[in-house]
């Protein structure tokens, strides 16, 4: 699950299945940027990096301050927990900030179930 997350060459391959493009560089202050489908491009960086354990990724938005998304991984029971805490400024991004997160852990369990 780490590795999924934050080797460039495996988050693309389950990040992939949605047409776009993807950059990481996972290390406290790397950037990341993911191209969508509709062409909207989102960039953001890397704030905590702790191996195999916390990842806290922090999205841009215009005019905003960035979301934070703090991820916690936990190896349990032969799998791994992840377990994600977010901070939005509005409730509207929090909904919308789970709905993605929710698509996103999705994607990357039906990869590394068929991998």
């Amino acid at each position: 699950m780490w590795a999924a997350w934050t080797v460039a060459e495996r988050y693309e391959k389950w990040f992939g299945t949605v047409p776009g493009s993807v950059e990481i560089d996972v290390r406290p202050g790397g950037a990341w940027r993911a191209t969508m489908p509709d062409g909207e491009v989102m960039t953001g960086s890397y704030g905590d990096v702790v191996d195999r354990q916390r990842l806290v990724t922090l999205t841009d938005w215009p005019g905003r301050e960035p979301s934070v998304m703090d991820m916690r991984f936990a190896d349990i029971d032969g799998g791994t927990r992840v377990e994600i805490s977010q901070t939005c400024s509005s409730a509207e991004e929090c909904e919308g900030a789970k709905a993605g997160s929710e698509m996103l852990l999705t994607w990357c369990g039906d990869y590394l179930a068929a991998n």
